[in-house]
Parts: C-alpha cells; structure tokens; sequence
C-alpha cells in the first residue's frame, strides 16, 4: 500500500539566514544574536537539536505538514522573523545525512596503505 506524501516520515534539516540590516532594526546592535538564541531556543523545544550555525536537526521523523505547523508557529511566535528572514529551508535528511564516520573510516583506510 502506498501512503499518501502528507503522511511519510522524515528527519528534517531545517537551515536559516537573517537579514543583518533589519535584525539590528528589531533588536539593536548588541541584540542580534538574540534572534538566533530565540530561534535555537524554540527549536530545541520543539524537538530539533543544534548542527552548526543556523542549522538544526529534527530528533524525531516528522510529515512535511507538522514541519509547516511548526515553522508556522515559529513565524507566529516571532513576529519579527517575517521582515528578519532572508532564508528558512526545510529538507528531508536521507539515510546517509552525517557522512563523518564513513569518511573517516575511508581516510583511515587509505593511511594504512600509504604506511605499508
């Protein structure tokens, strides 16, 4: 039985970038990172864990339309991030997302036939 697209589960990577110009309109020069403490602090809520930079991580599979509830309720939350936000992608994370273990297991590979 296929399973209509709404319902099929995914880990989500969810990727920003804000609008410096304005984040210092809405929160002043010594307040920018306030936004992204903001936005990091509503995602760790919510079930995302922090990547690197503006990036998070879903710990749990989500629908595609609880990823809209959810970036809706961010963007209700934070009014502000509507004249903020220059980017806010959402992607569906394959099997193989976090590559650092096979690549390391490669390159360790590759040093012992180098050292034999």
């Amino acid at each position: 039985m296929i399973r209509p697209a709404r319902s099929i589960r995914h880990h989500k990577a969810v990727n920003f970038d804000l609008r410096t110009n304005e984040l210092r309109k809405a929160f002043g020069e010594p307040g920018r990172r306030k936004a992204y403490r903001q936005i990091g602090a509503f995602l760790s809520e919510h079930g995302f864990e922090h990547r690197q930079g503006s990036g998070y991580r879903s710990t749990s599979a989500l629908t595609d339309l609880e990823a809209i509830v959810l970036a809706s309720r961010l963007y209700e939350t934070h009014e502000w991030l509507l004249d903020c936000t220059s980017t806010f992608d959402v992607t569906n994370i394959g099997e193989e997302y976090d590559m650092d273990a096979i690549v390391r297991r490669h390159a360790r590979r590759l040093r012992q036939r180098s050292c034999i």
